[in-house]
């Protein structure tokens, strides 16, 4: 049988991830594909239905260094957590250095309601 093809359609990604699911390990493999891709929503969703915790932790890394704070809330609320203050902290810094302003600004909303 041939290997589906890479990236899978809407439906084909439905299929695996919530029809039919595969076997976590199978789901971990779809999830470093897509991550491989530079595609890490897409990632997260296969580490979260493997639940495969080192794969979402190490996608929390990639998003505060990639500044993406919807990438860090989502992968931090996979694994049942919330987003330190230093995590936000350090997103917040990589969002200043790239001139990305709305979310220095979402950021900041975040800490103060941290605080």
């Amino acid at each position: 049988m041939a290997s589906p093809k890479f990236p899978l359609t809407v439906a084909g990604k439905h299929q695996i991830l919530f029809v039919k699911p595969l076997p976590p390990a199978e789901l971990t493999a779809w999830g470093h594909r897509y991550q491989e891709a530079g595609l890490l929503h897409d990632a997260l969703e296969f580490y979260q239905a493997a639940s495969d915790r080192p794969a979402l932790e190490a996608l929390t890394a990639s998003a505060v260094d990639g500044a993406d704070l919807v990438l860090l809330l989502n992968a931090c609320r996979a694994l049942g957590s919330e987003p330190s203050a230093a995590q936000l902290e350090s997103l917040r810094q990589r969002a200043t250095e790239r001139g990305a302003d709305s979310v220095v600004r979402r950021v900041a909303a975040f800490l103060a309601a941290q605080s």
